[in-house]
């Protein structure tokens, strides 16, 4: 049995954007919010994030970034943080392999590097 207290949640990519649904056992799935992107060639580009504010306080934010930044990793693209949110994660959480650019410039003491 698994001790993961976020293995009943599962993000997936569907056209435009990242989902996050909680499969909670015995319930009905739900999705509990998204990651919207555009993509050209190898890059994607999350432009915003929200949370349904029923899920809102326990982590699904975080959960979705990191899983939807593995997949990107996966994919070998590259990832232009437009909207705040992964651009804050982006700075206080290292991402092993993910290649970034940052539009604006990267901010200081960014945990991620620029790589592009």
């Amino acid at each position: 049995m698994s001790t993961d207290s976020t293995a009943h949640l599962r993000v997936v990519r569907a056209e435009a954007r990242y989902e996050i649904w909680d499969d909670e056992l015995g319930a009905e799935p739900t999705m509990a919010g998204f990651a919207q992107f555009e993509t050209s060639g190898d890059a994607i580009k999350i432009v915003h994030t929200e949370i349904d504010n029923a899920f809102r306080g326990r982590g699904y934010a975080q959960v979705l970034a990191e899983r939807s930044l593995a997949d990107i990793i996966a994919r070998d693209e590259v990832l232009w943080p437009l909207c705040p949110f992964y651009a804050k994660h982006l700075t206080t959480h290292l991402v092993e392999g993910l290649r970034v650019h940052w539009p604006f410039g990267q901010p200081v003491g960014a945990a991620t590097p620029n790589t592009d």
